[in-house]
C-alpha cells in the first residue's frame, strides 16, 4: 500500500478488486500489505484511516479481510487499537513467537530465509483455519455452506440464559457442549447469563458431593421447604453435584 488517508486506501482496495479479485476465489484473508515507505512515516492517523477504508471497502464486496505490518510497525506506526475487527500478519523473524500486545495474530511471517523448490522465500505459520471459516462463510468468492442445521422453535438468548441459572443445561465444558450442539452460540448465553447474575442480589450455592437440602439449609439459616420453592425443586431428596441453588 501506498496510501495514508481513507481516500487512498479505498481507491487501492477499488483497484484490486477490478485487476485482482474479481470473478476469483480466494482461501485466504484478503491483506492490505503496510510497510516502511517514507510517505506513510509520521502520519499514524492517516495510515490507520487507510486500513479501514481499504477493508471496508472490500467487506462490502463479501471478502474476508486483514493487515499485513511488522511487529514494529503494528507498534509504532499503525493504530493498531483500531484495527480490532480485523485479522493480524505479523511479520517478525525470530526463532521465538512475537509478543502481541493487540488482540491476537492469525499468521506469523517468522523469516525470510527458508527454502522451497530451490528458492528463499519467507515462511509463515497460520494459527487459524481460515479456509474452513471463509469457505463456509461464503466470503472471497464462495458460497455459503449452512454448516448448522436450523432449530425449530429456537429459545431467545434470555429464556437459555435462565435455564443455565436453574441448572438445566449444567456447567462449564457440559453446559458448552448441550449448547452448541443445540444450536446456540455459547459465548453470547454465557455472556447474558453473568450479566444476570451479577445484576441480582441473590446468592448461589453450588452442590458438593454429601451434600443435602437439609444440609444446605442449616448453613444458609433458611429452611428446606424455601429451598424447593426458590428453585423449583420436584424433589427435596434428590440434588445432583454441580447443580447451582439459589440460597438467598
Amino acid at each position: 500500500s501506498c496510501a495514508n488517508d481513507a481516500a487512498g486506501g479505498k481507491s487501492e482496495a477499488a483497484f484490486l478488486y477490478e485487476q485482482c479479485l474479481k470473478g476469483k476465489q480466494f482461501e485466504m484473508p484478503i491483506y492490505i500489505d503496510v510497510e516502511n515507505v517514507q510517505w506513510q512515516l509520521g502520519n499514524k492517523k492517516g495510515v490507520t484511516d487507510a486500513i479501514i477504508a481499504f477493508c471496508e471497502y472490500l467487506e462490502e464486496l463479501g471478502y474476508y479481510v486483514g493487515v499485513y505490518a511488522s511487529l514494529y510497525w503494528f507498534n509504532n506506526h499503525i493504530d493498531t487499537g483500531r484495527l480490532s475487527e480485523y485479522t493480524k500478519w505479523v511479520a517478525y523473524w525470530s526463532s521465538a513467537k512475537p509478543y502481541f500486545t493487540f488482540n491476537g495474530f492469525g499468521v506469523w511471517q517468522y523469516t525470510d530465509k527458508a527454502f522451497c523448490g530451490g528458492k528463499t522465500v519467507d515462511a509463515n505459520i497460520a494459527y487459524t483455519d481460515y479456509p474452513t471459516i471463509i469457505k463456509n462463510g461464503g466470503f472471497n468468492g464462495y458460497k455459503k455452506t449452512d454448516s448448522k442445521p436450523q432449530m425449530p422453535n429456537k429459545k431467545t438468548v434470555d429464556e437459555i440464559a435462565n435455564e443455565c441459572i436453574d441448572g438445566k443445561w449444567g456447567n462449564g465444558a457440559v453446559r458448552k457442549q448441550k449448547l452448541t450442539k443445540a444450536g446456540y452460540d455459547y459465548d453470547v448465553i454465557q455472556h447474558r447469563v453473568n450479566e444476570i447474575l451479577n445484576n441480582q442480589k441473590y446468592t448461589y450455592y453450588t452442590v458438593k458431593a454429601g451434600d443435602t437440602l437439609t444440609k444446605i439449609a442449616r448453613a444458609y439459616n433458611t429452611t428446606v421447604y424455601r429451598l424447593v420453592q426458590m428453585n423449583n425443586i420436584s424433589d427435596a431428596n434428590k440434588i445432583y453435584v454441580g447443580q447451582r441453588l439459589r440460597v438467598k
